[in-house]
């Protein structure tokens, strides 16, 4: 197969380019090459930028024609229009990723691809079922498959339900016996490692009984929150110390929080098990699933190499402000000097002190919007 990823260098998209190259495909990747360390060997790289090129300068780049061509970067219906104008007339088969977050919340324990969508307590996830709306109402000359993702997980990835893009800062919390967040610690998720997603959504490729379908892509692998954190902390050899914050409590005070409160209301505070029975019947080969408890190793491992240790003292600060705010009003003073700057075990530089600073008060907080206002104001004045 003669394969086309827009995007191609993330967790998923990976790994589906390392399986399509190990099974003998061609494939080309179309990104920014921001991350080239993520992309697999033999896959041919073109660098650009869907979002700012014309249509014609993208269309001038890659080929007349591919057997498949992949979105995973479209989040809105705005940014789909423009990929399925460069693809319409140019592919066979049009996969476009979506997220199982766009299913509303269900009366029933499990959800199924026939579950409503439309999840609008989350823009993200409203934004991913209106892209699934456009493609299915769009004239277009290829065949089509709708992927829904849930949570993926792989070496570069820890999964867990508060947490930044910067992954090694949960553990470092955890090495340092920083708290960590948890709203509802028995809230079932269900994870997937990318390795198994890989298998899945190749087997889709040209499969004739896909097209026109939606399908997510999830293993049998469900656990819960709780346990999740307690799996990466044994593996780590270290105690893990829990403040579970009811939901209630986070959407009230959400102007103090540190994360994105609608994720959590509209997806990972959520009961989120799925029924997988149609993936594995249209790919029979999507079995034999890895485990976190398998899996974890390999991630850590990675995050152990210094330069993979990337932490956001930004986010890290304003999740000890929300802890904080959440055991002084509800008269928990204990724990406080876990949460300080001075918890970390070895010495920030400057630069670190400053990011944590910035968010670790409402007083800083404001003043640190207020000089990015200032600094956007004068740079558009030319000052």
């Amino acid at each position: 197969m003669k394969i086309l990823m827009f995007g191609g260098s993330g967790i998923i998209s990976s790994e589906i380019c390392k399986l399509a190259i190990l099974k003998g495909d061609s494939v080309t990747i179309y990104n920014r090459g921001r991350r080239k360390e993520e992309i697999a060997e033999g896959a041919q790289l073109i660098i650009g930028d869907l979002r700012k090129e014309t249509v014609e300068n993208i269309t001038n780049k890659i080929d007349d024609y591919y057997d498949v061509i992949f979105d995973f970067i479209s989040y809105i219906s705005e940014q789909l229009e423009k990929t399925i104008e460069i693809s319409n007339k140019r592919c066979q088969h049009f996969i476009y990723i979506s997220s199982a977050t766009a299913y509303t919340d269900t009366k029933d324990a499990i959800y199924r691809e026939d579950s409503k969508i439309g999840n609008c307590r989350w823009r993200y996830a409203q934004e991913k079922a209106n892209c699934e709306f456009l493609l299915q109402n769009k004239n277009v000359s290829f065949n089509y498959t709708i992927i829904r993702p849930y949570i993926t997980y792989g070496h570069t990835r820890i999964p867990y339900q508060v947490a930044p893009t910067d992954y090694y800062t949960i553990i470092n919390r955890i090495k340092c016996h920083k708290p960590i967040v948890i709203c509802n610690k028995n809230t079932k998720c269900t994870l997937t490692n990318a390795i198994d997603f890989a298998k899945g959504a190749y087997g889709l490729l040209l499969n004739q009984r896909a097209y026109g379908e939606a399908i997510h892509i999830v293993g049998d692998y469900v656990t819960t929150w709780g346990n999740v954190i307690e799996c990466i902390a044994k593996e780590l050899g270290e105690k893990v110390v829990l403040i579970d914050i009811p939901i209630t409590w986070v959407e009230k005070n959400r102007k103090n929080i540190g994360f994105d409160v609608d994720e959590i209301i509209g997806d990972k505070g959520r009961n989120m098990v799925f029924d997988n029975d149609k993936i594995k019947k249209l790919v029979p080969e999507f079995s034999d699933f890895k485990s976190l408890e398998d899996s974890i190793k390999n991630s850590i491992s990675y995050f152990a190499i210094k330069e993979h240790q990337k932490i956001d003292y930004f986010w890290d600060a304003g999740i000890d402000r929300m802890i904080e705010s959440y055991l002084k009003k509800t008269g928990q003073n204990g724990g406080l000097e876990s949460i300080s700057i001075k918890t970390y075990n070895y010495e920030l530089s400057k630069n670190e002190k400053t990011r944590y600073l910035s968010n670790r008060s409402k007083v800083n907080l404001f003043l640190f919007k207020l000089r990015r206002k200032i600094k956007i104001y004068l740079g558009k004045n030319g000052e």
